[in-house]
């Protein structure tokens, strides 16, 4: 699937460059289409993979704000810190917590560095070399204390030629929760 292509990209060094989920070609408004979401699975699927293009949740208006605010942060945090503190989000497990609210928390999280945005050129994200994707430990320890539940393809994910085998561990993570019968997304 296309979180796995992303992996998969990120896990080699490729750069995806970052648009704006209202930033589509002129053909695609003339027909009508204004806004990333209006596009069906497969379009957005191939821009990735034809083009290397992920659509981020922020309109061409605020875009260039945005990720140099987020450029600025993370490179302040990595002088104060030394360590990377930017990551892309593979797979949210979605459940309602104690207090009845809406609550999700990423299943995997990869380093990445934040690249480009000068002049005119779009934002691109890139595999920091430092690191490699790791489970969202925090999620696993609460799984453990709060439900008992260990899973495995979670905790100790199987890796592919290219890093993470995204398709398998959330197939596995799926089956786990409705055989542990947690009302968990």
């Amino acid at each position: 699937g296309m979180l796995a292509d992303i992996d998969d990209r990120i896990s080699r060094g490729d750069r995806i460059t970052m648009r704006a989920q209202d930033d589509l070609s002129d053909n695609r408004f003339l027909r009508g289409t204004t806004d990333v979401s209006d596009l069906s699975d497969a379009e957005v699927s191939d821009e990735l993979s034809e083009r290397g293009i992920l659509f981020g949740h922020v309109t061409e208006y605020r875009y260039a704000e945005f990720f140099k605010n987020l450029a600025r942060t993370t490179k302040t945090l990595a002088e104060e810190t030394g360590s990377a503190n930017l990551y892309l989000m593979l797979g949210t497990m979605r459940y309602t917590s104690k207090n009845g609210k809406d609550a999700s928390a990423p299943l995997f999280l990869l380093p990445v560095r934040l690249g480009g945005g000068s002049g005119r050129s779009r934002f691109t994200i890139q595999a920091d070399n430092s690191a490699e994707a790791t489970p969202n430990h925090s999620l696993v320890e609460w799984l453990h204390q709060e439900h008992g539940v260990h899973i495995t393809a979670l905790s100790e994910p199987k890796l592919d030629a290219s890093g993470l085998d995204i398709d398998y561990a959330l197939r596995e993570i799926s089956a786990a929760l409705v055989r542990e019968n947690l009302p968990f997304t």
